[in-house]
């Protein structure tokens, strides 16, 4: 087991994330990956004006979202299959994270919802 907090948990999911981008040949741009560690409640995240500029040129937040949603699925299952403590570290992860305010929690809970909760067996 891992132990996290809120800035290694957050750290942990945008790695995965952008990990399971490369490997499925998604590309992200510098402000999509910018936008993953945006949080309200991390003091090491610091706002820059000029990334929330560009991500006004990107696509849509929805459209985003649903990007990411669905390679944190594959990045779960690619975790999940490559570990056999890979379903508690993503939800040790997560309980840890959900203590803040960090979007990434958004698209986490959209991707994997209930599989999330420690009591879930899947």
């Amino acid at each position: 087991m891992r132990h996290f907090d809120q800035i290694r948990a957050k750290r942990y999911f945008i790695d995965a994330i952008i990990s399971q981008a490369k490997q499925d040949g998604i590309p992200l741009s510098e402000a999509e990956r910018y936008n993953l560690a945006w949080s309200e409640s991390d003091p090491s995240f610091v706002q820059d004006a000029d990334m929330n500029q560009k991500l006004e040129q990107e696509p849509t937040m929805q459209e985003y979202e649903k990007k990411i949603e669905d390679i944190i699925k594959r990045a779960y299952k690619t975790v999940v299959a490559s570990s056999p403590d890979g379903k508690q570290t993503f939800r040790e992860a997560y309980s840890v994270l959900n203590k803040g305010d960090h979007y990434i929690l958004v698209m986490l809970r959209a991707a994997l919802g209930i599989r999330l909760n420690s009591w879930w067996p899947f």
